[in-house]
Protein backbone atom coordinates (compact mmCIF):
# COMPACT_ATOMS: atom_id res chain seq x y z
CA UNK A 1 0.00 0.00 0.00
CA UNK A 2 1.25 2.92 -1.01
CA UNK A 3 1.47 6.29 1.55
CA UNK A 4 2.46 9.71 0.00
CA UNK A 5 3.76 11.84 2.40
CA UNK A 6 5.91 14.92 2.91
CA UNK A 7 9.00 14.67 5.14
CA UNK A 8 10.29 18.20 6.09
CA UNK A 9 13.84 17.77 8.45
CA UNK A 10 14.83 21.18 9.67
CA UNK A 11 18.48 21.66 11.42
CA UNK A 12 17.71 24.42 14.06
CA UNK A 13 20.68 26.94 14.57
CA UNK A 14 21.62 29.63 16.33
CA UNK A 15 20.78 32.33 13.44
CA UNK A 16 17.32 30.47 12.64
CA UNK A 17 16.29 26.58 10.94
CA UNK A 18 17.62 25.61 7.46
CA UNK A 19 16.26 22.66 6.01
CA UNK A 20 18.28 19.55 5.09
CA UNK A 21 15.28 17.41 3.38
CA UNK A 22 12.52 17.98 1.96
CA UNK A 23 10.83 15.48 -0.15
CA UNK A 24 7.48 13.51 -1.10
CA UNK A 25 8.16 10.14 -0.27
CA UNK A 26 5.99 6.92 -1.27
CA UNK A 27 7.07 3.73 -2.03
CA UNK A 28 8.54 2.91 1.67
CA UNK A 29 10.71 0.11 2.79
CA UNK A 30 8.66 -2.77 4.35
CA UNK A 31 10.45 -3.91 8.12
CA UNK A 32 8.06 -5.87 9.60
CA UNK A 33 4.94 -6.46 10.98
CA UNK A 34 3.79 -8.41 14.37
CA UNK A 35 0.51 -8.92 16.10
CA UNK A 36 -0.81 -5.62 16.32
CA UNK A 37 1.72 -3.70 13.93
CA UNK A 38 3.50 -3.25 10.57
CA UNK A 39 5.86 -0.91 9.94
CA UNK A 40 7.79 0.52 6.98
CA UNK A 41 11.14 3.48 6.79
CA UNK A 42 10.19 6.46 5.00
CA UNK A 43 14.18 7.28 4.93
CA UNK A 44 17.72 6.71 6.39
CA UNK A 45 19.28 10.22 6.84
CA UNK A 46 22.45 10.43 8.94
CA UNK A 47 22.38 13.65 10.90
CA UNK A 48 25.22 15.73 12.70
CA UNK A 49 24.62 16.19 16.26
CA UNK A 50 22.55 18.90 16.80
CA UNK A 51 18.69 19.78 17.33
CA UNK A 52 16.25 18.95 14.75
CA UNK A 53 12.46 19.60 14.09
CA UNK A 54 10.71 17.15 11.62
CA UNK A 55 7.19 18.19 10.05
CA UNK A 56 5.55 15.17 8.01
CA UNK A 57 1.95 16.00 6.12
CA UNK A 58 -0.12 12.64 4.67
CA UNK A 59 -0.83 13.54 0.67
CA UNK A 60 -3.61 12.14 0.54
CA UNK A 61 -6.76 9.91 2.03
CA UNK A 62 -6.04 6.16 2.19
CA UNK A 63 -9.26 4.28 2.61
CA UNK A 64 -7.41 1.68 3.90
CA UNK A 65 -6.35 3.14 7.15
CA UNK A 66 -9.62 4.34 8.20
CA UNK A 67 -9.76 3.28 11.43
CA UNK A 68 -5.89 2.37 11.54
CA UNK A 69 -3.91 4.13 14.10
CA UNK A 70 -0.69 5.08 12.42
CA UNK A 71 2.67 6.27 14.39
CA UNK A 72 5.57 7.89 13.41
CA UNK A 73 8.95 7.02 14.95
CA UNK A 74 12.45 8.55 14.47
CA UNK A 75 14.94 6.39 15.64
CA UNK A 76 18.52 7.21 17.13
CA UNK A 77 21.03 4.28 17.08
CA UNK A 78 22.41 4.27 20.37
CA UNK A 79 20.27 5.78 22.05
CA UNK A 80 17.68 2.73 22.21
CA UNK A 81 16.56 2.07 25.35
Amino acid sequence: LAIPVHLIVERIGHDGSKPILDGVFTNHEFLGYGFNHYSKRIIRVRLEAGRYRARIEALENIRELTGVPVRLWIGIPGNEK
